[in-house]
């Protein structure tokens, strides 16, 4: 109050010295023992009508996007978009680390098998049935619209790893040629041991490629494909990085997961059980089921609730061309 009383006294005074000749020189030693004085911006205060005191502006007028600016929480539009974004991440990296912890136990414990068939694995049948794959999705998706390929191909693994578990890994004494096997150890090099495993435990290398498969296909191709047609340029940027943030969360959940099952597995050997490893296959294989009706739970809301809703989908700006007349009669 006080600055503001000596304002409005000495500003008059101050004009018109100012427009006196040398008045300014004159001023300057006087100016130098005033208090000082602070001028108002007019964006920072605002002149009452009575009396002519300074008073702060309303935050009542102050715009609503400074507001939004100054919240850390994403816009309702995104959150809408982003949070079954990455629980749909969560559960691919989720069901990804278990099946690559099972893979790697499956081939090299099994009956005449070793550490040395991962090398021909990865070349001989993990690399063809890529090609295979690519082939196929190609094909699928020029028939077939993105929701069905997409539903497709994660009921597709999801089924097969069901069926293994409960159906093809009880059958192995049957489905495994063992007794031919053994005679082809017998009368070939000893360099052919690795093929000859893969060929025993043939039902173990389809699912290791079938695991493999999992995270190419389903982390590369169909959860990146579908999050750069749901996404904008700037929310990839602010976005992208935290579903790493979540695959980390993944890890860490599917790994205790992994832990508990096999504390059970030992528990269960020690009990006397037939089939420990079975039982907590089926165990394991259940997760991975259960983080594949997740996967198409979030994709059906996304296509279903998010891509309807106008906020949420992206704007393509249409590209407009115009042609002289002159071309156009040349065309003619």
């Amino acid at each position: 109050m006080r600055r503001t009383a000596l304002t409005a006294a000495f500003l008059p005074a101050l004009t018109a010295a100012f427009h006196a000749p040398h008045g300014a020189v004159r001023l300057a030693p006087r100016l130098a023992r005033l208090p000082a004085l602070r001028i108002a911006k007019p964006h920072m205060a605002t002149m009452a009508a009575d009396g002519g005191e300074l008073r702060p502006p309303s935050r009542l007028a102050q715009p609503k996007a400074a507001e939004q600016e100054d919240s850390w929480l994403p816009p309702p539009k995104e959150l809408k978009k982003v949070l079954p974004l990455g629980a749909m991440f969560f559960f691919i990296l989720f069901n990804y680390t278990i099946l690559r912890d099972t893979k790697d136990v499956l081939v090299v414990t099994a009956p005449g098998s070793g550490a040395e068939i991962i090398p021909f694995l990865k070349t001989y049948v993990n690399l063809p049935g890529a090609i295979a794959f690519t082939v196929l999705y190609s094909k699928l998706t020029n028939d077939f619209s993105r929701e069905t390929v997409f539903n497709g191909m994660i009921t597709a693994f999801i089924g097969f790893f069901a069926i293994f578990s409960a159906v093809i890994y009880p059958s192995q004494s049957l489905l495994h040629p063992t007794a031919w096997c053994a005679w082809l150890a017998g009368i070939l090099p000893a360099g052919f041991a690795a093929p000859i495993a893969i060929v025993r435990n043939w039902t173990y290398a389809l699912f290791y490629v079938m695991a493999e498969l999992w995270g190419s296909v389903v982390v590369s191709l169909l959860f990146w494909g579908f999050a750069n047609e749901v996404t904008t340029v700037a929310e990839a940027k602010k976005y992208y990085p935290l579903f790493g943030l979540g695959a980390n969360v993944a890890l860490i959940f599917s790994g205790t997961y992994v832990r508990y099952v096999s504390g059970l597995r030992r528990s269960a050997a020690l009990m006397g059980a037939a089939d420990p490893w079975g039982q907590s296959l089926k165990l394991l294989m259940g997760a991975v089921a259960a983080g594949g009706v997740g996967i198409l739970g979030c994709f059906r809301y996304i296509t279903t609730r998010v891509m309807s809703d106008p906020e949420c989908t992206p704007v393509t700006t249409p590209v407009t061309t115009s042609v002289s007349p002159h071309l156009c009669n040349h065309i003619r």
